[in-house]
């Protein structure tokens, strides 16, 4: 979910910022794919890390077709291509059945409040979906994480919405000086 968060974040501010030179769309998305890998690679390639990277770069490339993307078929596949490869994920890495458990939650529950819940300003509709994908992610979350550890952090979703947009900005700020050296 972190992830995927950041890398639409960093999209829609290259894309902004790009837009004023004449960037196409295209050339924006792969160069969203590539901070999401350069990221992978400066994080040192952790397993939680792989598969965020994994589902974002799915989902710009499925816009980099030209496709409608499925965001359930997006997960299924990164999930099956990863259980493939690492047969013991599934039934004794905490970590991936908690990603699984979240983006699932977040991928149905989010067009679900968007109906519910309908929000023409874009800053708002921002903030809506940011909490209630940390809602979802952690409602999801939440019997696994007692099962393992005897305890749920309630307020863990509250406070990860700042700490998001804020990552975003130090990534974008962290490619900048990187550019710029």
């Amino acid at each position: 979910w972190h992830m995927t968060f950041i890398a639409y974040l960093i999209r829609t501010v290259l894309g902004w910022v790009l837009s004023w030179f004449g960037i196409s769309r295209r050339t924006v998305i792969h160069l969203t794919i590539a901070t999401v890998i350069a990221f992978t690679i400066m994080v040192g390639f952790s397993a939680p890390a792989v598969r965020g990277a994994l589902v974002a770069i799915a989902i710009q490339s499925v816009d980099l077709l030209g496709r409608l993307g499925n965001p359930i078929r997006t997960l299924l596949l990164v999930v099956t291509a990863m259980v493939v490869v690492h047969p013991h994920v599934l039934g004794f890495d905490l970590a991936f059945q908690l990603t699984v458990a979240a983006t699932a939650a977040i991928l149905l529950m989010l067009p679900a409040i968007d109906r519910v819940l309908p929000c023409r300003h874009r800053l708002l509709r921002d903030l809506r979906d940011l909490t209630a994908a940390s809602a979802a992610a952690s409602l999801a979350t939440a019997p696994l994480l007692a099962a393992s550890f005897g305890t749920v952090a309630v307020l863990g979703s509250l406070a990860s919405i700042p700490i998001l947009p804020i990552s975003a900005a130090v990534m974008i700020a962290g490619i900048a000086l990187l550019v710029a050296t």
